[in-house]
């Protein structure tokens, strides 16, 4: 027989049937039912054999978990379960859902502030301001955007864009930025820097002899000089 405990189904997640697995000295038999509002979430198991080996067979059952909602835990969306009874009397499949506590319509509303601090989310850059009653699971503001920044976190405290919050008061979260490193300058190959640049190869060859011709002309122009003004004594 399954029993369920969860206020009569408040929250609408119990499952439209459950799977029943029966059990010999604790080894799965193969043999299964499926209880259900169809059958008033009651069946048997028959043609059992009573003995194995001229030992008597100990009968017990299990409730088969879906991973979703049958998990063997009282939870969000989840039920406990325990068994009671025994093979000659009937086993009873108990099932147990804590119902979520729903905000009082009445239950204050608390403000969320998003401060991009320095930032812009769809090009504003005006604080991103939300309304929630308070017990509202919300999850974190995507991220928003800076030039030459990259986004850290939401401040208050470590929260990355979707994760989960719980409205309880009002509450601010602080856009956090590391600075990103300028780029090395690096020579372009296709596009060389203009301007004066130095000279080199035959630019320097040809002012290494421009000076030398200079020099040998100012020393032919003193040898000059000084023989004129001897013969002029």
């Amino acid at each position: 027989m399954k029993v369920w405990q969860d206020e009569n189904d408040k929250d609408g997640i119990r499952p439209s049937s459950v799977t029943i697995r029966l059990l010999a000295d604790g080894e799965d038999t193969g043999k299964f039912v499926t209880l259900s509002a169809d059958n008033e979430w009651t069946d048997s198991f028959t043609d059992l054999d009573a003995m194995k080996d001229t030992k008597e067979i100990k009968y017990t059952v299990e409730e088969v978990t879906d991973g979703k909602v049958i998990t063997g835990t009282d939870g969000k969306g989840t039920y406990a379960f325990e068994i009671s009874g025994d093979a000659k009397m009937g086993f009873t499949v108990t099932n147990t859902h804590t119902p979520e506590t729903m905000p009082d319509p009445g239950e204050k509303v608390y403000r969320i502030t998003y401060k991009l601090n320095g930032g812009s989310y769809d090009r504003s850059t005006a604080d991103i301001i939300e309304k929630y009653k308070g017990g509202t699971v919300i999850s974190i503001h995507e991220k928003p955007v800076r030039d030459g920044y990259t986004f850290l976190y939401w401040k208050g405290s470590e929260y990355q864009p979707g994760d989960k919050y719980t409205v309880t008061e009002d509450h601010t979260f602080v856009a956090q930025w590391k600075k990103n490193d300028s780029p090395t300058d690096t020579p372009d190959k296709d596009n060389p820097p203009t301007g004066d640049l130095p000279h080199t190869g035959d630019n320097s060859r040809m002012m290494f002899w421009l000076v030398l011709m200079i020099l040998s002309a100012a020393g032919l122009f003193g040898t000059g000089y000084y023989k004129k003004k001897r013969l002029m004594k």
